[in-house]
């Protein structure tokens, strides 16, 4: 089995010769099965698949997708067919997912400095009963009962640490926790420096590193001299984009790297302080739950608000006006004031970007407070806030938006949902209580191991599997060379297939000696940086959960560096009925 196995690795990267070809025949093997190629839309969606018009199949799939309707079948259908092409990257002169974005940034930062000068004219030029004034103080006092009046300093410093992503001196591959305590200098705002060296100095192993003796001295002026030789200056963030969408990117922000370490330690401590009042953001079921109640219709029954950009229109001004005065300076001292890219550069008139540490718990408090103080109005206590998923009764959900478009945020109308029979919220899509979340295929298939992910991708939502399309794509790899299990996992591992089908497979095996069936997946293992770093650092590592080797000595992976091989699984008959467990053999 060896040979063969090492041979389906090496053809997996050279499985498709024409990969666009793939997702077009894709697309209208889908459309075939689903009895709508006939549809005008669909046909000329096709069309535009087959002559390489992928900016007018990306716009058409859009339109198709925003579409309101009334069968909950062609619902999905018609989604399912566009989430195959809307958010795929394809390369077309129309197409301007950097320029797109940019200009959204831009408008973004217009609209928050509009709201902050009309924040600040409240104040000071008109002097007379703001605007939504009782609503406003309703929401202030929520959140100084859920936060408190003053920060908690010292149980943010224990949350501080460093993420998983890239920093200012610290990008590439390596941006695990060795690799951002070990870089030549630590990237940090002027005002920043000063919380993040109150933190470190609570950390043993920091101190170790900075003096590279294992006889430490606790010395707070050599600290603070070894701290400020270490440190490196920077009063701005840089921006750069992401994939979302083929027609626009993402803009988030890289922090400096002291400015991210101490924003965790907020992060987590803002985290906790909302897990206390049932919003827990480690758990979007329940917002997923209301959705579905939604969807089901009735009085007063609830509706689903998604915002445009939430995180880039959260103004300086919003932030000040809501917060305690403390939270505020905190958090204002330890954002970047300042951004610079390669398409511009400026002075930051929104509050936070995405990609600061603090950013999700922040919005999420924010839009709660909001949604509170108009259930006080109307009589509803019941919502739920995810980020910028808010869900709101729809007693409440129309002053709801009235009070964001009063902070100057844009209400999403293309996911925004008060009426009818459809609700969506935290990757969470019903109609009339019936799951019709479609697949998004956000990648151009190149490998089998991408054609598994596309076709346990389509088999997820058991409402309508589109068997024709899942027979087109795995009819790319050459029958006998499919591996396939009984049960769910990692969708690019294997096929995930029924019993008898799994059975019939090359790969599958009953072993009498165990008991039970084997069968072979891939497995991507991350690269570990090999790379020895200080022991204190090994030791700050493996403190903070860092997974250790053999030896004791902690895994420092590489960001996106993988090792993929195939390894036997094995899994007892009892768990076809029940949960399945994998087990690696040695």
């Amino acid at each position: 089995m060896k040979p063969r196995v090492q041979s389906l690795l090496q053809r997996s990267a050279t499985r498709l010769t024409n990969p666009l070809k793939f997702h077009s025949g894709l697309v209208e093997s889908f459309a075939q099965s689903c009895n709508v190629a006939e549809h005008p839309l669909v046909s000329k969606l096709i069309g535009n698949l087959r002559s390489r018009s992928y900016g007018a199949a990306v716009q058409l799939a859009g339109s198709i997708g925003e579409t309101v309707y009334t069968d909950v079948t062609e619902h999905f259908v018609m989604n399912q067919l566009a989430a195959l092409v809307k958010k795929v990257p394809f390369e077309d002169p129309s197409l301007t997912p950097e320029a797109t974005a940019w200009k959204k940034f831009l408008a973004a930062e217009h609209s928050c400095k509009r709201t902050n000068q009309r924040l600040i004219a409240e104040k000071k030029v008109y002097p007379r009963v703001p605007r939504h004034n009782a609503l406003r103080e309703v929401a202030r006092v929520w959140i100084e009962g859920v936060i408190g009046r003053e920060p908690n300093l010292p149980k943010i410093y224990e949350g501080c640490d460093f993420g998983p992503g890239a920093s200012l001196g610290v990008h590439g591959e390596a941006t695990h926790k060795a690799a951002k305590l070990c870089a030549e200098k630590w990237s940090t705002t002027a005002v920043g420096a000063c919380y993040s060296r109150s933190a470190m100095m609570g950390d043993h192993h920091i101190w170790e590193y900075l003096q590279k003796r294992e006889i430490v001295c606790y010395d707070p002026v050599s600290f603070q001299d070894l701290f400020s030789s270490q440190i490196e200056v920077r009063n701005a963030n840089k921006i750069i984009m992401v994939p979302k969408t083929a027609k626009v990117h993402r803009t988030i922000a890289i922090e400096p790297l002291l400015n991210g370490y101490v924003q965790k330690g907020v992060d987590l401590e803002l985290r906790k302080k909302l897990r206390h009042i049932g919003l827990d953001l480690e758990n979007q079921e329940l917002n997923q739950l209301l959705a579905k109640q939604g969807s089901a219709g009735g009085f007063n029954s609830f509706s689903t608000i998604d915002l445009s950009a939430a995180s880039d229109s959260l103004s300086i001004e919003t932030v000040r006006d809501l917060l305690p005065p403390d939270w505020f300076d905190l958090l204002n001292n330890l954002r970047s004031p300042n951004y610079e890219s390669e398409w511009g550069s400026g002075r930051f008139h929104k509050f936070v970007s995405m990609g600061n540490g603090f950013c999700f718990p922040l919005e999420t408090l924010i839009f709660a407070s909001i949604a509170y103080a108009v259930g006080t109005v109307t009589g509803d206590s019941e919502f739920r806030v995810y980020g910028d998923d808010i869900i709101v009764r729809q007693r409440s959900a129309l002053l709801v938006i009235e009070i964001l478009k009063f902070y100057g945020f844009s209400t999403n109308t293309d996911k925004t949902f008060l009426f009818g029979p459809f609700r969506e919220s935290c990757g969470a899509d019903y109609f009339n209580s019936i799951n019709v979340r479609p697949y998004n295929l956000d990648f151009v298939p190149l490998t089998d191991r991408d054609i598994y992910k596309v076709a346990n991708g389509l088999r997820g939502n058991k409402f309508f599997v589109p068997v024709g399309a899942i027979a087109y794509a795995t009819a790319f790899i050459p029958y006998g060379d499919v591996l396939c299990r009984p049960f769910a996992g990692p969708p690019d591992t294997a096929l995930e297939v029924s019993m008898p089908v799994f059975q019939a497979s090359r790969f599958s095996k009953w072993c009498k000696g165990i008991q039970t069936w084997t069968w072979l997946e891939y497995v991507s293992t991350a690269l570990t940086d090999d790379r020895h770093p200080p022991s204190s650092v090994q030791m700050y590592g493996l403190l903070r959960g860092q997974r250790s080797s053999q030896n004791g000595s902690p895994e420092f992976a590489f960001r996106r560096k993988t090792r993929t091989s195939t390894r036997m699984f094995r899994v007892g008959l009892w768990c076809e009925y029940l949960t399945p467990q994998f087990f690696i053999f040695a």
